[in-house]
Parts: C-alpha cells; sequence; structure tokens
C-alpha cells in the first residue's frame, strides 16, 4: 500500500486489509478514479513496483522470503512481459510486438502460440523482462527504505484495527495520528429475580386465590 501511495502514477489506494479473502493473506484496493479505456507506460510501471511492495517489506522487515507474496510476482511478471512482448514499451527491444497470440487457440493459446522469433530473441526477452521486473523491485525497497517510520506506523495501525481506508492512510503518511477507536459498549446484563422459597411464592395466591389451569387441548 505504502509504495503505491508514493508512485505518482498509482491509482489511489482505496482500503487495505489484513483480513484473509479466499487464498490471500491481506488485500490493498486501489480504485482508478475516473473510466480507463487503456494504460499507459508510467501506469503500468507503477502497478509493477507495487506487486513488488509485498515482497520487499517481507525482505526489509523480517529478513528473509515466503510463498506469500507468488500472486504478486506473477501478476507483476505478466505485466512486465506484455510490455516487452505486445505493446512495445521496452526501450532495448523497441515498438515490437512478438508472438502471435492469436494463433491455434482451440488448442490452448499459452502452450501452442505461434513464435516468430529467433532463439537470440527470445534470450533478450527474457533478460529485458528480468531487467524491468529487479529494477522495479528495487525502487519498491528504496521506497520502504526512505520511508520506514511511516511503513511501522501503517503495520501497527493495521495490527490495531485490521482494515485502513483512504483518510487513515493520508494521516499516517503525513505524520499524524489517527482518532481513537469508539469504545465499545458491552449489553447490560438480565437482572435475575431474587429467589423466593416455597412458602413465599405461596403467600402470592392466598386462601383460595390459586391461578386458573392451563385449559386441557381437545
Amino acid at each position: 500500500a505504502l509504495v503505491a501511495m508514493l508512485s505518482p502514477h498509482s491509482d489511489p489506494v482505496h482500503k487495505v486489509t489484513i483480513i484473509p479473502r479466499g487464498m490471500a493473506l491481506g488485500l490493498t484496493q486501489t480504485l482508478p478514479t475516473e473510466d480507463r479505456y487503456n494504460l499507459t507506460k508510467d501506469q503500468i510501471l507503477s502497478m509493477i513496483r507495487h506487486a513488488m511492495g509485498g515482497r520487499a517489506a517481507e525482505e526489509l522487515v523480517f529478513h528473509h522470503l515466503s510463498t506469500g507474496a507468488s500472486n504478486d510476482l506473477k501478476q507483476a511478471t505478466d505485466l512486465a512481459r506484455r510490455m516487452v512482448c505486445k505493446y512495445g514499451m521496452s526501450d532495448r527491444l523497441g515498438p515490437v510486438a512478438f508472438g502471435d497470440d492469436d494463433a491455434d487457440v482451440f488448442l490452448g493459446r499459452d502452450f501452442m502460440t505461434r513464435k516468430d522469433y529467433s532463439e537470440k530473441k527470445s534470450e533478450e526477452i527474457d533478460e529485458e523482462v528480468s531487467k524491468i521486473l529487479i529494477d522495479l523491485y528495487n525502487e519498491a525497497r528504496q521506497d520502504l527504505i526512505d520511508n520506514r517510520s511511516t511503513l511501522d506506523r501503517i503495520a501497527l495501525a493495521l495490527l490495531e484495527r485490521e482494515t485502513l481506508d483512504t483518510a487513515d492512510l493520508k494521516l499516517l503518511l503525513d505524520g499524524q495520528t489517527l482518532p481513537p477507536l469508539p469504545l465499545t459498549v458491552e449489553s447490560p446484563k438480565p437482572v435475575e429475580p431474587p429467589k423466593r422459597s416455597r412458602t413465599e411464592r405461596a403467600k402470592d395466591f392466598p386462601g383460595d386465590k390459586l391461578p386458573d389451569p392451563e385449559p386441557i387441548p381437545g
């Protein structure tokens, strides 16, 4: 979330939560401010940098790596490969589309995509994709290093509240303190009537004023 907030080309962060959602252990939700029909190169780079933020924070704070960022890495890798092979956004390889996505779609697009470039070019594509991912990972990590105090404040706030919205995140980014959580009002416990002896209960019906018996069905 912090990496996305620090990127000028990223969509605004709408909500971040540590409550599990399906297979995800947490969620950072970004929403565009207007309808979008295409993406610029800067926006795609911001999306990849954002995806790298969780893995970079894990390495920076805990000094180890886990499987938690696997889905983020998959999305980042897919975006980087599309930049190079489909959108022609690589400075090294130029405005060229590699591969035919429309070939043999009935047999499985990924498996049967026609390869219209050489093995040497394939190596250059892999190198360019790796360079994009590694460079953006390092940028995300540096953003977190430069703003470590904000990262810690967001982490502590999430532990306390579990979910933060846009207003909360802006306050934390500005170094301010979040308003206190509302106090939880406990429901009053039901008051049990005092226990009475059989003799005391009999005084409620003096003489022959006994309660009417329950009617017998039928």
